[in-house]
């Protein structure tokens, strides 16, 4: 039998979810589509703005993240 392929626009929260869900079942490839290779961590704005923190400290590489997993791969939307 054929797998899935499934495509996720977005990799915010909710992209990011859906990804981990989904990449729990081999039968389905996962595509992440982003127009950013990163995910801003919007939990740690508050220390970037007030200069605690570096942007790259802020952000999650979405092509490392998506290299975890067998059956998910990233596209960056340009």
């Amino acid at each position: 039998m054929m797998g899935h392929h499934v495509v996720i626009l977005g990799g915010s929260y909710g992209g990011i979810a859906a990804m981990r869900r989904l990449s729990k079942y081999p039968k389905i490839q996962v595509t992440l589509i982003d127009q950013h290779p990163y995910h801003f961590l919007q939990t740690e704005g508050y220390e970037l703005i007030s200069s605690n923190t570096s942007f790259d400290e802020t952000i999650v590489s979405l092509p490392a993240l998506c290299a975890n997993y067998d059956n998910v791969t990233f596209r960056h939307r340009t």
